[in-house]
Protein backbone atom coordinates (compact mmCIF):
# COMPACT_ATOMS: atom_id res chain seq x y z
CA UNK A 1 0.00 0.00 0.00
CA UNK A 2 1.36 3.63 -0.62
CA UNK A 3 -0.85 6.85 0.57
CA UNK A 4 0.23 10.09 -1.15
CA UNK A 5 -2.75 12.30 0.48
CA UNK A 6 -3.49 12.64 4.35
CA UNK A 7 -4.94 15.81 4.53
CA UNK A 8 -7.10 15.19 7.21
CA UNK A 9 -5.09 13.78 9.75
CA UNK A 10 -4.21 16.65 12.65
CA UNK A 11 -2.41 17.62 13.76
CA UNK A 12 -0.12 18.46 9.91
CA UNK A 13 2.60 17.15 10.95
CA UNK A 14 1.11 13.92 11.00
CA UNK A 15 -0.02 14.37 7.65
CA UNK A 16 3.20 12.46 5.29
CA UNK A 17 3.10 10.01 2.94
CA UNK A 18 2.46 6.41 3.54
CA UNK A 19 4.29 3.07 2.70
CA UNK A 20 3.49 -0.49 4.07
CA UNK A 21 1.98 -3.49 3.33
CA UNK A 22 -1.76 -4.78 4.15
CA UNK A 23 -3.50 -7.90 4.41
CA UNK A 24 -7.64 -8.49 4.73
CA UNK A 25 -8.63 -8.69 8.04
CA UNK A 26 -12.36 -9.05 7.51
CA UNK A 27 -14.96 -7.00 5.69
CA UNK A 28 -13.63 -3.43 6.31
CA UNK A 29 -15.35 -1.82 3.60
CA UNK A 30 -18.60 -1.64 1.66
CA UNK A 31 -19.26 -0.29 -2.12
CA UNK A 32 -22.35 0.06 -4.28
CA UNK A 33 -22.76 0.58 -7.60
CA UNK A 34 -25.09 2.71 -9.29
CA UNK A 35 -27.71 2.18 -12.12
CA UNK A 36 -25.65 3.60 -14.94
CA UNK A 37 -22.32 0.89 -13.77
CA UNK A 38 -20.18 4.30 -13.96
CA UNK A 39 -19.96 5.36 -9.94
CA UNK A 40 -19.61 3.24 -7.01
CA UNK A 41 -19.31 4.92 -3.64
CA UNK A 42 -19.81 3.15 0.47
CA UNK A 43 -18.04 3.14 3.36
CA UNK A 44 -14.69 1.47 4.93
CA UNK A 45 -12.78 1.24 8.37
CA UNK A 46 -9.17 0.82 8.90
CA UNK A 47 -6.61 -0.03 11.55
CA UNK A 48 -2.93 1.21 11.67
CA UNK A 49 -1.15 -1.88 13.21
CA UNK A 50 2.99 -1.55 14.73
CA UNK A 51 4.89 -4.31 14.07
CA UNK A 52 4.64 -5.86 17.30
CA UNK A 53 0.66 -6.06 16.56
CA UNK A 54 -0.49 -3.34 18.33
CA UNK A 55 -2.69 -0.98 17.38
CA UNK A 56 -1.55 2.59 16.81
CA UNK A 57 -4.51 4.34 15.15
CA UNK A 58 -8.32 3.41 13.67
CA UNK A 59 -10.12 5.55 11.24
CA UNK A 60 -12.60 5.24 8.49
CA UNK A 61 -15.09 7.09 6.07
CA UNK A 62 -16.71 7.16 3.04
CA UNK A 63 -15.11 6.92 -0.55
CA UNK A 64 -16.32 6.81 -4.08
CA UNK A 65 -15.31 7.11 -7.85
CA UNK A 66 -16.33 7.60 -11.16
CA UNK A 67 -15.39 5.97 -14.09
CA UNK A 68 -12.90 7.77 -16.55
CA UNK A 69 -14.21 7.49 -20.12
CA UNK A 70 -10.88 8.24 -22.54
CA UNK A 71 -11.97 10.88 -25.92
CA UNK A 72 -10.94 9.94 -28.54
CA UNK A 73 -8.00 11.97 -30.62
Amino acid sequence: MVTSSSIDLSPRSLATPGHGAWKRTGKRATAGLDATGNTWSGNFTFDVVAPNGATVFSGGGTHSATRIRPEPL
